[in-house]
Order: structure tokens, then sequence, then C-alpha cells
């Protein structure tokens, strides 16, 4: 769970496919404070190679959708969702196969699920 102003909120993980699947793992819990950065992070399985896939971010709020937040392969090569503030930012590292979310300025209405997902990059 990661806390944003005391408000409780569950991360979870998504699973997708490499040699035989690639899984990720993410933390079940975070927590930080209104105005200051949560960074979440999302870990590849060591039998895939991180270099040919892109992370894909997503956000549920409570009652709501889910909601794409970011692709991200490379600096470079990263999209945002729509509709998305630019605080959001992705980074990787390839040593340890993991990708971070980071979220600064952390406000009320970042309360929500967030997902990693991978997939190959095209």
């Amino acid at each position: 769970l990661w806390s944003a102003g005391g408000l409780q909120v569950p991360t979870h993980l998504c699973v997708s496919g490499c040699g035989p699947q690639p899984v990720l793992h993410q933390p079940p819990s975070a927590s930080s404070s209104l105005g200051t950065t949560v960074t979440l992070a999302c870990t590849l399985n060591k039998d895939c190679d991180m270099g040919i896939y892109n992370i894909n971010w997503y956000q549920q709020r409570l009652g709501q959708v889910l909601r794409f937040l970011l692709r991200f392969f490379s600096p470079s090569q990263e999209k945002q969702g729509p509709g998305i503030h630019p605080r959001f930012s992705v980074s990787k590292d390839m040593a340890i196969d993991t990708w971070y979310l980071s979220i600064p300025e952390l406000q009320a209405k970042d309360d929500a699920v967030y997902y990693c997902a991978v997939g190959a990059q095209s």
C-alpha cells in the first residue's frame, strides 16, 4: 500500500509473456505524504532480456476505469497517455531489471491502484 495524505492505496502487478513468459514483480506497498515524491518499482524476472521490452504503467482510481499513464522503452521512446500530467515519469535500471514510475508533488488525486505491464518493443 502507498499512502497519499494518509489514504491507503494498494499497488498490484500484471503478468505478460517471455521465454516462456516474463513475470513482473511489484512491491505490495509504498507510502508517501502529500507534496512529496513516490517512486513505484516494477521488476522483470531474470530469464528475460529487459532490452526488448517496453513498460506500460496504468492508474485506476477507486470506482473508475483503468487509465493508461505511460509507455516507456527509453527516454527518447516514451509515450504519455492522453491528459496525463508530465510530472509522471518512468526510468529503468537495466542492471537490476527494474522500471520505476516516479510521481513528484504527490496530490490527493494520485490516490489509486498502479499497474505495470510489459510489451515487446516493435
